[in-house]
């Protein structure tokens, strides 16, 4: 399944704020630094979803494509 992800960084806490069948708007605590705001999109999201998240586009942007794997 793939959903598109719109990101809000440098948050108080990290949580979806908005979630549809095709978009998820998600807060997140890190800074867009080093990668750090995507290792925190892809742990949250794997754990809130129990699969294997992928980004597909948008690695350096605020509106991603992620495919969510789910787990045998």
């Amino acid at each position: 399944m793939e959903k598109e992800v719109i990101v809000k960084v440098n948050q108080p806490k990290t949580k979806i704020l908005k979630e549809d069948s095709k978009t998820i708007t998600v807060a997140l605590k890190s800074k867009p630094l080093e990668g750090r705001a995507n290792k925190e999109l892809i742990n949250f999201l794997s754990k809130k979803y129990s699969s294997e998240i992928k980004i597909l586009r948008g690695i350096k942007n605020r509106k991603k494509l992620v495919k969510l794997i789910p787990r045998h």
